[in-house]
């Protein structure tokens, strides 16, 4: 990493964050399940390498707060990431039917008279999640009927090659859907939609033709995914129970492109068990008795908007009436909430890197700032966090005799070079920047919208002559 970048030139912060994800952090990760156990000596040792390789992304000096540098690259420290890869082990092993490890995932009498905290289990160490989230989980498990023995399903994905959502008109997209429709009209047409808020998860299909319509109500925290897919199990399931229907053909609309998808292929990662549930109800039907179509949504087609309504309105039942379990991606996401809480309150409480989070209080896994000029996205990555070459910070460093600005005799800060220093006006300016697209003049509006650091950049690198502060 040093040898392809320095201060000024070289390789930007997001090549240099894929080189560390990719040849540092993936060793870091191998077994750290098993090695989380390990004496904190040794632990930090390996949080030294990840300190030292964000620093060279971000172009920092020694001495930048190491909480800094993780949220600024979006980086959880390292016993947060250990800790998520061992709940995500743990939910996997409480998942799985006889699973040949479900004993390290059980209570222990060593876990209650264990002297020293050093080394915990992993059932200690995953005790927390699993306490405050007891959600129904099922693990991946076996289909129902061999791959080989599925039958083929029809689906009809032909109007994602006439038209885009994106760029069509709403006229136009309604126009080729109801002619879509009209080659299955000898069909028995049902609609299917899903719907989220927050946690809140809803499914429906309507039957207009036969005025059946019917709501459910999901475990809470699956995916909109999930929501869409059950919304055509059900459908499934009704064609399936329905005896004075086995005669007709049935074809089902959907807006869900990755749903269809996923049945078209015959695969699906994210829901594998309700995926594999749907296979297994639509082999008990009749040979092209239901076929499938995607439709786009929002464009004023009566069945596919009595669809999305019944779907919200399933938001309000108060109980659940259909899947009542999540799977191993929506576990992911509470474990990722999970995590990223416990660094919030790490990041929060910690002593250093009180600049940096004044401008960032909150901490997230996006890169905060990129730029593809290395000269720029040091020195404003030094700006936002708190380590630029001021003399008030020279001063700290031995480096400068009083640390005062030249021009103004006052502590030569980084809020004071910004906001109150004369030289060259570069407070004014900044500030009628500010005034003129009406934003706040703060350290904080200078340094994380982008128009503000562009003119932070130009100017400090006038009063420089293009060195790096």
């Amino acid at each position: 990493m040093r040898a392809i970048s320095g201060n000024g030139w070289g390789a930007c912060k997001k090549t240099l964050l894929t080189i560390y994800k990719a040849l540092i952090r993936s060793i870091l990760d191998y077994g750290d399940v098993a090695y989380s156990s390990a004496c904190k000596r040794q632990l930090d040792r390996l949080s030294c390498i990840q300190t030292e390789a964000l620093r060279l992304c971000c172009g920092a000096p020694k001495g930048t707060s190491t909480s800094a540098l993780q949220n600024e690259c979006g980086e959880l420290p390292l016993h947060l990431r250990r800790l998520e890869n061992s709940i995500k082990f743990g939910t996997k092993i409480t998942g799985g039917k006889m699973h040949p490890s479900a004993a390290v995932m059980e209570n222990h009498w060593t876990n209650v008279y264990k002297t020293s905290d050093s080394r915990k289990s992993i059932f200690t160490r995953t005790c927390d999640f699993f306490s405050t989230n007891n959600a129904s989980f099922v693990g991946p498990s076996f289909p129902y009927a061999p791959p080989w023995c599925n039958k083929q399903v029809e689906v009809d994905l032909s109007l994602t090659k006439r038209v885009n959502k994106r760029t069509d008109n709403p006229e136009f997209l309604k126009h080729a859907a109801l002619e879509l429709m009209s080659k299955y009209s000898s069909c028995v047409h049902v609609y299917t939609d899903g719907s989220k808020v927050n946690d809140l998860v809803g499914a429906a299909f309507s039957v207009p033709s036969l005025n059946f319509d019917q709501k459910l109500r999901l475990h809470n925290d699956s995916s909109i995914y999930a929501a869409e897919l059950t919304a055509i199990l059900e459908a499934v399931l009704w064609i399936s129970n329905s005896e004075c229907y086995s005669d007709c053909q049935f074809a089902i609309f959907s807006d869900s492109l990755s749903v269809l998808t996923s049945i078209k292929k015959g695969y699906c990662e994210s829901r594998p068990v309700l995926f594999n549930n749907l296979l297994f109800h639509l082999g008990k039907l009749k040979c092209n008795q239901v076929r499938f179509i995607w439709i786009p949504s929002h464009v004023d087609l009566i069945g596919n908007d009595r669809a999305d309504t019944l779907a919200k309105e399933a938001l309000n039942i108060d109980h659940i009436n259909s899947t009542d379990y999540i799977e191993f991606q929506e576990m992911c996401s509470l474990i990722k909430v999970f995590i990223v809480n416990k660094w919030q309150l790490e990041y929060s409480s910690d002593n250093s890197g009180h600049f940096y989070k004044s401008i960032c209080p909150v901490v997230n896994t996006s890169i905060k700032y990129m730029e593809p000029y290395r000269h720029k996205e040091v020195q404003i990555s030094r700006l936002r966090l708190g380590v630029a070459n001021t003399n008030q910070r020279l001063f700290l460093m031995r480096r400068h005799s009083t640390g005062l600005c030249d021009n103004c005799q006052v502590k030569d800060t980084i809020t004071h070079m910004l906001l109150e220093c004369k030289k060259e006006d570069i407070s004014e300016l900044l500030k009628n920047k500010c005034q003129v697209y009406k934003n706040e003049v703060s350290v904080k509006t200078l340094l994380s919208v982008s128009i503000f650091q562009n003119e932070v950049y130009r100017l400090i690198k006038l009063i420089t002559g293009g060195k790096i502060v």
